[in-house]
């Protein structure tokens, strides 16, 4: 194996690791739905490369547990949403 193929190779895997020191999690049942939404999230994806989007609860807390302990999360919720996310994810570690 050549060094350039070895690097190719390494190089692929890492695209797929999530290098940030954060990760932000958005959940809005509304989040693809307005102009507004999509602008913000074209602005955060300029400051933070790793940005989940969800509309749906129960698959945004799955995915939140689904992250590795060391890594960190930063979670955009509200209303109704954030009422019945926060007190089921409040305990893990993070």
């Amino acid at each position: 194996m050549t060094a350039i193929t070895s690097l190719t190779t390494t190089l692929s895997a890492l695209h797929n690791i999530n290098l940030e020191t954060f990760s932000l999690v958005w959940l809005d049942i509304s989040i693809h739905d307005s102009q507004e939404n999509l602008d913000t999230q074209r602005q955060l994806r300029t400051i933070i490369n790793h940005l989940e989007t969800f509309q749906d609860s129960n698959i945004c807390e799955n995915y939140i547990r689904s992250v590795p302990n060391h890594d960190r999360i930063i979670i955009i919720v509200s209303g109704l949403s954030g009422r019945r996310l926060v007190p089921r994810i409040h305990y893990l570690q993070q």
